[in-house]
């Protein structure tokens, strides 16, 4: 199945960042600084669509903070993607500027499932033709989805790696139960996640411990 609508955007998107005037941006209510800004300036595209506020071409939809820094620093000018502002085309957007320039799981896989929750797509097909990812990929980010906030924010601290949280996502329901409690015992005690301490949660007997994830 295609996209629901016949073509996403009203006006397609263009995902290459244009570079737009601060001038031209209404300010956003964002007061906190990102610091790297001051030093190798804006590096990820503000998400931007017109403004009703008539003294001001543009307003924010994603990006007050990285707008904020670029003002406090003195820079003129930052990156943007443009959106028409429709329902759809804001989730797909946000989604867009969220991962096209990260390769940060967590963040791909929260954007997508937002994506699809709000049904701007119909499959995962669909979803991963417009993105220009492999099917595979959407799918087993999706399935992170799976896994409770505590775990996916594990990655990212690297309590645990992106793979070891994968394979949690593939289990069934028991056996990620009991890998959850696992996790939750293994990081409380200061230690990293592991596929070893896995294997002892997982079926078929691949392992023998940690003993506490076969517990009824």
């Amino acid at each position: 199945m295609d996209v629901i609508q016949p073509s996403l955007f009203a006006q397609p998107l263009d995902t290459t960042p244009q570079t737009v005037a601060l001038a031209e941006i209404k300010p956003g209510e964002a007061k906190q600084v990102i610091k790297s800004v001051g030093t190798v300036g804006v590096l990820q595209s503000v998400l931007l669509r017109a403004s009703t506020d008539p003294a001001f071409r543009y307003e924010i939809v994603e990006g007050n903070r990285r707008d904020y820094s670029a003002r406090h620093f003195g820079l003129t000018h930052v990156p943007a993607l443009i959106t028409d502002g429709s329902g759809a085309q804001l989730a797909a957007a946000r989604a867009i500027a969220n991962t096209a320039r990260s390769s940060n799981p967590v963040q791909e896989a929260r954007a997508w499932h937002a994506v699809m929750q709000a049904g701007v797509y119909a499959d995962v097909n669909a979803l991963a033709k417009d993105f220009g990812v492999p099917v595979a990929t959407v799918k087993q980010r999706l399935r992170l989805m799976n896994l409770p906030d505590e775990l996916l924010d594990g990655i990212q601290d690297r309590k645990i790696a992106e793979g070891t949280a994968e394979k949690i996502a593939n289990l069934d329901e028991v056996y990620r139960s009991r890998a959850l409690v696992a996790y939750s015992e293994v990081t409380a005690a200061g230690e990293r996640f592991t596929d070893a301490h896995l294997k002892g949660c997982a079926p078929n007997g691949q392992a023998t411990s940690p003993e506490r994830c076969w517990a009824a």
